[in-house]
């Protein structure tokens, strides 16, 4: 029996982890049967237009994969999957984990910090600036400096400011409005840069928008059971 697909677009990251960052979803798909490919976001994205980040992945994806699919982003590649949704082939389904539909004053304002750091070379002070964004508001991320050696710090400090700035020029309303397949967006109820104030909140009746209690922006650190039921009763309805 031929396995079903799972594409998974990774976040605004400086150094790419393979992956390291969606394993929890990765073994939950792989236990369901499906074969899951996970995508640096960042290599297919030359700077902060979404115009030209939804043709260039547009065309990747549907070059890629003629067979249905799910499509998965976290973040920054949430928002922008819901960008792409009505111009892919074959989609099963749509899923954003963390992912603003929009950026609203907050993530303008907190994002804006980010960048002036980037800007100013300060990568690994953006780095753990963002790790306390990350964690559940109210909580202290843990004191563990980011560290890069100076040959990887203007590749870092690129990555972040084109994801960035791809970021904050999104704003996914109308394009998720106008996919009729299945969506779930996935926003932690503690979560400091996605929240639930600027999802896209599309009234298409198969869109589902679920917050996920105690959670920041990576909710299956922080709250894994909910994450993980969630999940296996969604994915077993594409």
């Amino acid at each position: 029996m031929k396995k079903r697909e799972a594409v998974i677009l990774a976040p605004v990251m400086p150094v790419w982890d393979e992956g390291q960052f969606c394993a929890p979803l990765v073994t939950l798909l792989v236990a369901k049967g499906y074969h899951v490919t996970v995508i640096d976001t960042l290599t297919l994205i030359q700077d902060g237009s979404p115009e030209r980040a939804v043709e260039a992945l547009s065309q990747a994806l549907n070059a890629r994969f003629q067979s249905s699919y799910l499509l998965v982003g976290f973040a920054m590649a949430g928002t922008l999957v819901q960008l792409l949704a009505p111009h892919l082939h074959g989609l099963s389904g749509v899923m954003s984990v963390s992912a603003p539909g929009f950026a609203d004053e907050q993530l303008n304002r907190r994002l804006g910090e980010l960048v002036s750091l980037l800007e100013e070379g300060e990568v690994e002070h953006a780095v753990d600036v963002l790790h306390q964004f990350v964690v559940p508001e109210g909580q202290a991320a843990p004191e563990v400096r980011f560290t890069l050696p100076d040959a990887a710090k203007a590749s870092a400090i690129q990555r972040m400011l084109t994801g960035f700035a791809l970021l904050l020029n999104m704003d996914a309303r109308a394009a998720i409005a106008r996919y009729n397949g299945k969506y779930l967006a996935i926003v932690g109820d503690k979560s400091q840069l996605a929240s639930w104030e600027n999802q896209t909140h599309s009234t298409q009746p198969t869109h589902l928008y679920r917050r996920i209690p105690e959670a920041g922006m990576r909710p299956w650190n922080d709250n894994p059971a909910a994450m993980n039921a969630l999940l296996n009763e969604w994915v077993d309805t594409l």
